[in-house]
């Protein structure tokens, strides 16, 4: 009797393992050395992805435990065929930080987008932010009006590509450890999100909403917001993604 469950223990799991193998893909995290990429790099290949860590200096690479790094940068677009070449996924999960933001937010992930089409990507998957619907810098909803801006016209190429895509728009951001709260999925927009004060989203469930987008039918062509909601359930958000809108 023992032999038999040893026997069966192995079968599954080698069923479970040839099961990961086949739903197994070729993804780039661009910003991997940022403190979303970094839990999003552990999730996908806990998930049995091969990933591909695209960062600005080789130096930020260690320690990120990518199968593969490379060396790209989004404000150089002529960097970016290497960095997607070969990719089924990318996700771009850089950000400004206020710093020219016409050059990284809107012109840098543009050129990610279309370097990931010319790539024969199946997803693109962008960070963005809630407040990423305004289209004026003067509008007084946000607190940098340039950046939100900025974000706007990427978020806008990434849908114009006609490549599919998903455009995940995070609250505040926090580092903290995952799965301890409940998240929200929705279309908050920044004046909604200060009437409701929620406290910052972790970053690595952030990570963990577009680790469940890649791939998943249900968040195709959606831009949708995230933000901690204490009083959900954690993960309780994954079965809510199909009920999303598209865009």
């Amino acid at each position: 009797m023992t032999n038999r469950i040893f026997v069966a223990a192995a079968l599954l799991t080698a069923l479970v393992a040839d099961i990961a193998f086949a739903n197994a893909a070729n993804v780039v995290v661009v910003g991997a050395n940022g403190r979303t990429g970094k839990p999003l790099i552990k999730m996908l290949k806990e998930r049995g992805h091969h990933v591909r860590a695209s960062v600005r200096k080789a130096k930020t690479a260690a320690g990120l435990g990518a199968d593969e790094v490379v060396v790209a940068d989004i404000t150089k677009p002529e960097t970016l065929t290497a960095a997607v070449k070969g990719m089924d996924y990318v996700m771009c999960v850089t950000g400004s930080g206020g710093a020219d933001p016409a050059t990284t937010d809107n012109a840098g992930v543009a050129a990610l987008a279309d370097a990931a089409k010319a790539a024969g990507a199946k997803q693109f998957l962008l960070m963005s932010s809630i407040g990423a619907e305004v289209t004026s810098v003067d509008d007084p909803s946000v607190r940098i009006g340039k950046v939100m801006v900025a974000k706007n016209k990427g978020e806008a190429h990434v849908r114009a590509t006609g490549l599919p895509y998903t455009i995940v728009r995070p609250g505040g951001l926090a580092d903290c450890e995952p799965g301890k709260t409940g998240v929200s999925l929705g279309l908050v927009t920044a004046v909604q999100n200060r009437e409701i004060n929620p406290p910052a989203i972790c970053r690595a469930d952030v990570a963990a909403v577009m680790a469940e987008s890649l791939g998943n039918t249900a968040a195709m062509n959606k831009t949708f917001s995230a933000i901690a909601s204490p009083k959900d359930a954690p993960n309780a958000w994954k079965a809510k993604l199909k009920d999303l809108p598209r865009d």
